[in-house]
């Protein structure tokens, strides 16, 4: 086998090499996040942009640093107007759970779409994410 022939291979499999570990790389910061949304209080739906209840939320494979949104609806099924509070378990350390509600009443049988956003820290440690999202209706005043 001549020399230029053995120059290509060797940098055929170097690149080959390179290109497995990048996928690797990729593989591994891409982790599973995936969130119980519950809502408490009788008083309060929570539902998909298509109107099937929402108790769950798979925000699908995420990278380090990355956000990702979900769209819901939020509709009042009591007798009393209601403010909403939001909280969440996710850590603090691995990432934040926020959402575009802009703190207006939400009247009687009124439904609000509201967009929730996940994002994971830069430095976040762990690969897979179970967390619960809170969602409060109480009356205001």
């Amino acid at each position: 086998m001549s020399k230029k022939a053995i120059s290509i291979a060797t940098v055929f499999v170097l690149v080959s090499m390179v290109t497995i570990v990048a996928a690797i790389m990729v593989i591994k910061t891409q982790w599973g996040i995936r969130s119980e949304l519950r809502v408490l209080g009788d008083e309060l739906k929570v539902c998909q942009v298509d109107g099937t209840e929402c108790t769950s939320i798979d925000w699908g494979n995420m990278t380090l640093g990355a956000s990702a949104t979900h769209d819901i609806i939020v509709k009042n099924t009591g007798d009393d107007h209601l403010n909403l509070l939001m909280n969440s378990t996710l850590d603090t350390s691995v990432g934040s759970v926020t959402w575009n509600y802009t703190g207006a009443a939400l009247l009687v049988g009124e439904l609000m779409p509201i967009q929730l956003t996940v994002t994971i820290n830069s430095t976040a440690s762990r690969d897979t994410y179970m967390f619960d999202i809170n969602i409060y209706g109480w009356r205001g005043s």
